[in-house]
């Protein structure tokens, strides 16, 4: 109740009813602990989809825009493990060609020409191992991500039916108490003539009264807007969602979600993981990597034999123009910014 609202209905009291009423309304709100109701709606962003049975509050957040798009995006980066995993497995190609082949005097004929080759990593100095941790990271960073996403929305409905269920109470209380002043103001009228109250005590009891009905008029309107957010974030849940939040969440306040605070510290400790890992990478790509292989190729004329390889293949960049230093150097200042952060 507001302190203009609580002025009002104290003078009303005190100067007209005062031994003519012998008790007053008293509203009493219990305000209880809400971290297990919280835990029941919040559903974990590694369910890989959610189903018709799963709580309409959930199907509606996870059906919005922008936690669709961090949800695809979190999926996305996890599918990246496996690819990088593909880095150390066996490999095997093939390819063929054909057209006019001349190796001697006598002319052309054609040819056709088959190679399968095989490779299989043996020695990267750590480079794969790295870049599917890497991988990893950023799949972890993009699920947290994505739960921050979830939250925030979550938050947005609570507060809007926070706002919503506050706004009736207020209209529903205020309607109460100036329906009171309403019945008796005659007798606030006579109060003035025999002179209990004076004229200017009256007047402010009409100011506050008008002050009143203006909150009043701003609780509709912040009733109407909340409605109207959670209709539009509910969409075709609506009806079933508010129902959820009448059973889950019957109080006029609830405490903020505390989750990003701890997610953005979490997300910012693989940051800082992730560009170190990348600094490693960096520095490794100069030294050599193995690999096994083997191939053998159909022959390129008539009479000639298959040509078959097997054996290990190794190389190495010699000279890269800097690029692996000038990374090294950006990775670097952006690591000193992200644990400046963090800190």
């Amino acid at each position: 109740m507001s302190n203009k609202l609580c002025k009002l209905v104290l003078l009303l009291f005190t100067l007209v009813f005062s031994g003519c009423i012998s008790s007053s309304e008293k509203l009493e709100i219990d305000i209880a602990a809400t971290s297990a109701s919280l835990d029941k709606i919040l559903v974990p962003i590694t369910l890989p989809r959610v189903t018709k049975s799963s709580s309409h509050i959930a199907q509606a957040i996870f059906e919005m825009p922008s936690v669709s798009r961090s949800m695809v995006a979190a999926q996305a980066a996890q599918s990246r493990v496996s690819i990088a995993e593909s880095a150390k497995k066996l490999t095997v190609n093939a390819s063929s060609s054909t057209g006019l082949n001349s190796e001697t005097n006598d002319g052309s004929h054609g040819a056709f020409l088959l190679t399968v080759s095989a490779q299989k990593l043996l020695e990267d100095n750590g480079q794969a191992d790295r870049s599917i941790f890497l991988s990893e990271l950023v799949a972890e960073a993009a699920i947290l991500e994505a739960q921050i996403d979830v939250d925030q929305t979550l938050q947005k409905i609570l507060d809007a039916y926070t706002s919503q269920n506050t706004a009736s109470k207020v209209d529903g209380i205020i309607d109460h108490y100036v329906g009171m002043f309403n019945e008796r103001e005659d007798l606030v009228k006579t109060a003035v003539e025999v002179g209990v109250l004076s004229n200017s005590d009256y007047l402010e009891l009409q100011s506050l009264k008008n002050e009143t009905l203006s909150e009043q008029a701003q609780a509709l309107l912040r009733f109407k807007s909340s409605k109207s957010f959670l209709k539009t974030s509910f969409k075709t849940h609506f009806d079933a969602a508010v129902v959820e939040l009448a059973s889950k969440y019957s109080l006029l306040e609830l405490p903020p979600l505390l989750f990003e605070k701890a997610y953005t510290k979490e997300i910012l400790d693989i940051k800082s993981v992730q560009i170190k890992t990348e600094i490693e990478i960096e520095e490794t790509l100069k030294k050599p990597v193995v690999n096994w292989q083997t191939s053998v190729s159909s022959p390129k004329s008539r009479g000639a034999g298959s040509t078959l390889f097997t054996g290990v293949t190794i190389g190495m960049p010699l000279k890269d123009g800097g690029k692996a230093v000038a990374k090294i150097e950006a990775l670097l200042a952006q690591l000193i910014k992200t644990t400046t952060l963090i800190h």
